[in-house]
């Protein structure tokens, strides 16, 4: 089924840019849940997005960052912890267990390394679930993010909700944290 009418992600009617993504003539962003007929050929259905955004990968956890650029957790509204993990520190274990394994001692971001630290010591200290959010560099996805500012890069940020997350160890140097599959927790 093709839309005839503008969806609700554009104030006006998007327009084709290239690689057959569509775009908004105003603001040229896209949406990624939607499908549009071609403007410059009726017969093709186009499907267009946009990456998901910090603060939405964060909502739909039910959480809210103070500062969207240098804090990587929050505390959702069912007392959960949301946490931002870089995708190249996750590795798959032997028994369907993701382990976020990362050296936080040389990060450039005290605010947001001390803030992350007080969110999983309550996270161990209460057990209270870890919320998965995955994000990736597009343009160097292994780079070694410890000492770089990361803020102005592309990325691909993903959501988990079916990991759950307990923390294994946060200390000043070390985190690591484990998530299950929903149903195996």
């Amino acid at each position: 089924m093709v839309p005839t009418g503008p969806t609700k992600a554009y104030a006006t009617e998007p327009r084709i840019i290239k690689h057959g993504i569509v775009k908004c003539a105003i603001c040229s962003l896209g949406s990624r849940e939607s499908e549009r007929q071609s403007s410059n050929n009726p017969e093709q259905v186009v499907n267009y997005y946009r990456d998901k955004t910090k603060t939405e990968a964060f909502a739909e956890f039910g959480a809210k960052t103070d500062n969207k650029i240098n804090e990587y957790s929050a505390v959702a509204n069912d007392g959960s912890i949301v946490l931002e993990c870089w995708s190249q520190y996750i590795k798959l274990l032997p028994d369907r267990i993701w382990r976020y394994q990362i050296d936080i001692s040389l990060w450039l971001n005290p605010h947001g390394k001390d803030l992350m630290l007080r969110h999983l010591q309550l996270a161990l200290a209460e057990q209270r679930p870890i919320k998965l959010i995955k994000v990736k560099l597009k343009n160097n996805p292994n780079a070694d993010v410890a000492r770089m500012d990361a803020s102005n890069e592309p990325k691909e940020i993903t959501t988990y909700p079916d990991r759950v997350g307990r923390v294994v160890e946060a200390t000043e140097n070390t985190v690591i944290i484990d998530f299950r599959k929903q149903t195996d927790v």
